[in-house]
């Protein structure tokens, strides 16, 4: 017998229902031709086994969780999130019915995938807490290890860091201990993830370009999606412009090809906030609105979350406060809906400054004091440190420096002992500025205000093009006046 012949009848042997090897040997063939399409990005290819796979469970009861199952795999490929619950909860039903325990696990793990992307957090945890659960029970490291994985990025979403790398790291071990290469590479992403919301940049962009060199060494179309759009984010928020829309375009032109919506909707919005910070303004709420459309066609509330905050920021730029503050208050509610604790302590503390542009001020105190808290809580020091500058500018404006300098000195104490990532460093040297101007520390505030200076610089020195970094100084309000106010200085200076 050829060792081809061999691996299928031994594979369909396997197979826990009671079917004859004419209908166990095609499935076989179908499931690793499965793999193949998902590693490629073939969803054509996936809906047609998906289908004939539903036709032979029509023929073949025993095969009826496993046809859910393919179908809400399917409806996950297409981002009909809705769908694919439906499926996956009638295939834990068929599961169960025939006392098939893998196949119940299998449709819990499913039924937490379709409740992730709808942004039910706690229930995908539930849901993927009973496969673990079972997984284990039946010795199945592999799909224990998957899980683990799952887990591992339910709780990122959450803000629970420490736990998102418990699980994730469980996963990383059994993968390495089993060569698995296609899900070591799906877990470093995760734990890659997780390092950006700890501020740890450095540690996670090494482990983004690792990882994406594994995905084109394997051909994983939809991994290079996802990684594509990773390190564009990060080139993004090391002001390097140019290259970051080099790699979110090569990510969007996979998307496309592969019918890859969500992916395509985060690199949007990524496109969106690179374009605002180059003052590119309704080009970026273009992006965005488009972004957005797609997270609603397709249920994903976290994405909406994410987009309409970026609204928020963009009204923001355009110095329309109160727009700002409206998109910013339904990020905050969309995010308390679904319980995440990132977007939501971002969105309290970025309530906190809106407020105190809009001069209300016993609101923003409000705001900033929740958000600062929650912030503690979950470890996000970026948030911390704007959480405490924007207290300090509410403090300044009401007239009390004592407190607005403690504030100041709190967040930069934190700011010097930890690298952060989503903090705009010559907004907050230039705010910083403006306080110890107002407490007659001029030496310590000019220091400040250069410093300022030489961040903003330091962005534009990113840009190429000499009329699109005229256009990053020149369309932003905040950058304008740390321009002017560092030009008078050095002209007094020069003069004196």
């Amino acid at each position: 017998m050829k060792r081809l012949d061999y691996w299928i009848i031994s594979n369909a042997k396997n197979f826990p229902g009671k079917a004859s090897l004419e209908d166990e040997i095609p499935f076989v063939i179908w499931q690793r031709q499965w793999e193949v399409c998902d590693i490629i990005g073939d969803r054509q290819g996936s809906e047609k086994l998906a289908q004939s796979i539903n036709l032979l469970a029509e023929k073949n009861q025993s095969y009826g969780s496993l046809a859910s199952y393919y179908l809400s795999a399917l409806a996950v490929y297409r981002a009909n999130y809705k769908e694919a619950l439906k499926f996956s909860r009638k295939g834990l039903e068929q599961a169960v019915g025939s006392g098939d325990r893998e196949g119940t696990a299998r449709m819990y793990g499913q039924m937490g995938e379709a409740s992730y992307h709808l942004s039910d957090y706690v229930g995908a945890t539930e849901y993927r807490m009973k496969a673990l659960e079972i997984f284990n029970e039946l010795g199945h490291d592999i799909k224990a290890a998957d899980v683990n994985s799952d887990l591992g990025l339910t709780y990122w979403r959450i803000g629970s860091y420490a736990q998102a790398l418990e699980y994730s790291r469980q996963a990383q071990e059994i993968y390495e201990k089993e060569n698995n290469v296609r899900q070591l590479i799906a877990v470093k992403t995760n734990i890659a993830s997780i390092y950006i919301r700890m501020d740890r940049i450095d540690e996670a962009f090494d482990l983004y370009q690792q990882v994406f060199g594994l995905a084109q060494t394997i051909g994983d179309k939809q991994k290079q999606s996802s990684l594509l759009n990773n390190i564009g984010v990060i080139l993004l928020r090391r002001n390097e412009y140019q290259n970051a829309l080099a790699y979110l375009q090569r990510g969007v032109s996979i998307d496309r090809t592969i019918g890859n919506i969500t992916g395509e909707g985060s690199k949007l919005n990524n496109m969106a906030v690179l374009e605002g910070t180059l003052g590119n303004h309704d080009k970026a709420l273009g992006y965005l609105e488009k972004a957005l459309l797609i997270d609603i066609s397709t249920g994903n509330l976290n994405g909406q979350a994410s987009k309409l905050n970026n609204m928020a920021d963009l009204w923001a730029m355009k110095q329309d406060y109160k727009k700002a503050l409206e998109y910013s208050l339904k990020t905050m509610e969309l995010s308390r809906q679904i319980n995440a604790k990132d977007y939501l302590c971002h969105s309290l503390v970025k309530n906190s400054e809106l407020c105190a542009l809009l001069g209300r001020y016993p609101e923003a105190i409000e705001y900033g004091r929740e958000g600062i808290t929650l912030a503690r809580e979950i470890g996000s020091h970026s948030a911390i440190i704007l959480g405490l500058s924007y207290m300090a500018n509410v403090y300044l404006k009401l007239g009390d420096t004592k407190i607005a300098l403690e504030y100041s000195d709190e967040s930069l104490a934190l700011l010097k002992k930890q690298s952060v990532f989503e903090v705009a460093l010559e907004k907050y040297y230039f705010q910083r500025y403006e306080i110890l101007k107002a407490v007659d520390r001029k030496e310590q505030a000019l220091e400040c205000l250069n410093r300022a200076y030489r961040e903003l610089n330091k962005k534009a020195d990113e840009i190429s093009d000499p009329a699109m970094r005229e256009k990053f100084y020149s369309n932003n309000a905040e950058y304008i006046v740390i321009l002017n106010e560092w030009k008078a200085i050095d002209k007094g200076k020069q003069e004196g």
